[in-house]
């Protein structure tokens, strides 16, 4: 029987921080893009004690231009243009909501 894959929390952690601190992104600004109630949970994936659940992991995915599967392995892939068209209707569609 073939297993999935364990990720690295840490590792997670380490591709949040570094990608965030890359786009220049603050934790607040993340936090009040995500809509989360406060930053503590940001912090906590920063240091590989959780993972962002599965929606907010794709929100902060498409917010900081990354491929979703990339962010649980060592190596950050470039952006892609895909991911910028895709984080481009994801704005629109957040203006059109609020």
């Amino acid at each position: 029987m073939t297993y999935r894959k364990d990720y690295s929390m840490d590792a997670v952690g380490e591709n949040i921080r570094r990608v965030r601190r890359d786009r220049g992104i603050s934790v607040e600004q993340l936090r009040e893009h995500l809509r989360l109630e406060s930053t503590q949970s940001i912090y906590r994936w920063e240091r590989g004690e959780t993972m962002p659940q599965a929606d907010t992991l794709i929100a902060l995915c498409v917010f900081l231009n990354i491929n979703p599967l990339t962010i649980f392995t060592e190596q950050i892939n470039p952006p892609s243009r895909s991911y910028a068209r895709m984080k481009q209707t994801f704005d629109n569609n957040d203006r059109n909501v609020a």
